[in-house]
């Protein structure tokens, strides 16, 4: 069991871990987002059915700056992207702006990459465009965030839950092995906290300008992609891209 804390007490403990036991395994992936140039603690012990190790001594580490790369220059978008693959503004939005089904549609999405290893690799027609913004506590910029739009019980449900730099390639986090645990980790996601979605589940994704996770309103730009639905893919492992925006055009393995 690992756990990590932003002090040596762990008065405030931001994840634990439980990591089964792996000949010649020595190393652990973060499997959540973690704040860029933030010092973090860790400590670990080991457990059975019948014994519980001591904790280990208290270690620390800090996080890289994010890559800042400048913005090309290119035109200014040539207006609405193509239409939604759902109704978003009859969708419950959890700890994110509200008003997002209202957000001007400026981007359309083109394609998205699921890897069982990194998560989600999206792509738009404004990716590298969008201004950068400086959330409050962060020491570098963002430049958008991925919603998820989950279907439970017949109501669609969203978030935007994975905040994206310039540099970073992919969520890290997969959908189905991870959802529950990396995603919708707790009761700010209301019916998708520990939710896990199944192969073959339609789910949306969509894309918006800066920082929406845990943001009640965004006063810069308030733009944002238009929503595409896909089919999840077995194993986490696939590749889809979209004609007029909404439609999956193919998805590859």
């Amino acid at each position: 069991m690992i756990e990590l804390a932003d002090t040596d007490s762990f008065g405030n403990k931001l994840a634990i871990w439980t990591v089964a036991e792996q000949p010649n395994q020595t190393t652990l992936a973060s499997p959540q987002d973690l704040a860029p140039s933030k010092q973090y603690f860790w400590h670990v012990r080991a457990y059975d059915p019948t014994t519980t190790g001591p904790w280990s001594a208290t270690q620390v580490f800090q996080t890289p700056a994010p890559i800042v790369i400048a913005p090309p220059v290119g035109p200014p978008s040539s207006g609405p992207a193509p239409p939604d693959a759902i109704n978003l503004g009859s969708a419950a939005v959890y700890n994110s702006p509200a008003d997002i089904a209202n957000w001007a549609r400026t981007a359309t999405m083109t394609s998205i990459s699921m890897s069982s290893s990194a998560g989600l690799s999206l792509e738009f027609s404004t990716k590298g465009s969008w201004p950068d913004v400086v959330p409050p506590g962060w020491a570098g910029p963002l430049q958008y965030t991925v919603w998820a739009v989950v279907n439970i019980n017949g109501r669609w449900n969203t978030s935007g839950f994975i905040q994206m730099w310039r540099g970073r390639a992919s969520t890290g986090a997969p959908i189905l092995s991870d959802f529950a645990r990396n995603w919708a980790y707790d009761s700010r996601w209301g019916p998708m906290a520990g939710y896990q979605p199944h192969a073959g589940e339609q789910m949306g994704f969509f894309v918006s300008a800066g920082n929406a996770r845990g943001e009640g309103g965004v006063s810069s730009i308030r733009e944002r992609s238009n929503v595409v639905v896909v089919a999840l893919p077995a194993g986490d492992n696939g590749n889809f891209s979209f004609s007029l925006g909404s439609l999956p055009l193919f998805m590859r393995r």
